[in-house]
């Protein structure tokens, strides 16, 4: 069989090479071995931090949510990241949060938690973690307890005092954190020697010290809108003096000397106070005041012209008044021990038992 030869005008003319049509493999032993998915990332040495990966939240977070908090009870913001080892950063109201008593920051796998523990009116507002340049946002309020009030709390109470005494205005709420703002004739009351706030467990109180008249009122507790209301009346004591104690007395005393006015109450706690021409007196050198059991006094120290007048001793709207007289010194009568003559006793002792005789008699004995 004979053999069929291509013509050499029919056969592929071989051109030239280019160096870049060089043979596959050819060209893969010039650019050396493929390198890897981590290999064509930039290198970065060491101490250098690695950028964050373009995902920083999971897919499934909100952008945005609403939490809701009562007042006391502690608030928590949630969120996924979609890497556990992804660190991220607090903020609230535009101001980063630290650590603290108040606010706790937790990390377990890819959930992120800001706890803010006992929440207040001032801790609502709005939140942010954010990592990455990415970020998601919440929303905190904080309301008030349903219920702040105790159910057996009556909503109205009636409270007396006597003057002088302290008057307690007393409820519960519901919870122990509730805090409650007192009013007195619509008028916020604030800590005060007059006016003593206190909180123990779920019981409120406000304590009127040695009320009067002027505290006479209505005064509302209230907390979270609101309000259970007090209705305080101060009375006077109905018996202020001792059943024997005379409501006027006359006092004397001699100029320079110590007068004391004096009277009983019937209760060792009443306080008293002292008045001469109705002015009140207050403690002094020249006036000492008194208090011992149930005995108040009054005692003017070398009384003279111008401490004499009229005294009134007062307490409750009752009162015993004083009429304080001071006199002159008396100067006391000379006795002239003058010897008389033996005749003129014999005529003393000779004369009867006259009027005339008597006065004789006295006249000589003073001599």
């Amino acid at each position: 069989m004979l053999g069929f030869v291509q013509p050499q005008w029919a056969q592929e003319p071989q051109w030239p090479r280019l160096p870049e049509e060089q043979p596959t493999v050819q060209r893969r032993q010039q650019l050396g071995p493929p390198r890897t998915c981590q290999e064509t990332h930039t290198q970065h040495g060491p101490g250098e931090t690695l950028p964050e990966p373009k995902v920083v939240f999971a897919k499934e977070q909100l952008a945005r949510s609403e939490v809701k908090a009562e007042m006391g009870a502690s608030a928590t913001l949630s969120c996924e990241v979609a890497q556990a080892q992804t660190e991220v950063t607090w903020y609230k109201d535009g101001k980063k949060l630290s650590q603290s008593s108040q606010v706790r920051v937790e990390a377990s796998g890819c959930r992120r938690q800001l706890v803010v523990q006992q929440a207040g009116k001032e801790d609502a507002g709005e939140y942010s973690c954010e990592a990455g340049g990415q970020r998601v946002s919440f929303r905190l309020d904080v309301t008030e307890p349903k219920v702040v009030f105790a159910k057996e709390q009556p909503a109205r109470s009636e409270v007396k005092a006597e003057a002088g005494a302290c008057a307690t205005l007393s409820c519960e709420v519901s919870q122990a954190q509730t805090e409650v703002t007192w009013y007195k004739d619509g008028k916020k009351l604030s800590q005060s020697s007059q006016v003593r706030v206190e909180a123990s467990g779920c019981r409120r109180q406000l304590v009127v010290q040695q009320a009067g008249k002027a505290d006479a009122g209505e005064y509302n507790c209230e907390a979270g809108g609101q309000r259970v209301s007090f209705r305080l009346d101060v009375t006077e004591p109905k018996v202020v003096f001792a059943k024997g104690q005379p409501a006027h007395s006359e006092v004397k005393a001699q100029a320079g000397a110590s007068a004391t006015l004096s009277c009983e109450v019937a209760q060792a706690q009443t306080e008293v106070k002292w008045f001469k021409d109705g002015k009140k007196l207050s403690q002094s050198s020249q006036v000492r005041v008194e208090s011992s059991g149930c005995r108040r006094q009054l005692v003017v120290q070398q009384a003279g012209k111008a401490d004499a007048g009229e005294y009134s001793c007062e307490a409750g709207g009752q009162r015993v008044s004083f009429r304080l007289n001071v006199t002159d010194q008396v100067s006391p009568q000379r006795t002239l021990n003058v010897p008389l003559p033996p005749m003129i006793w014999l005529l003393l002792n000779a004369v009867p038992s006259t009027t005339w005789g008597r006065d004789l008699r006295a006249l000589l004995g003073n001599l």
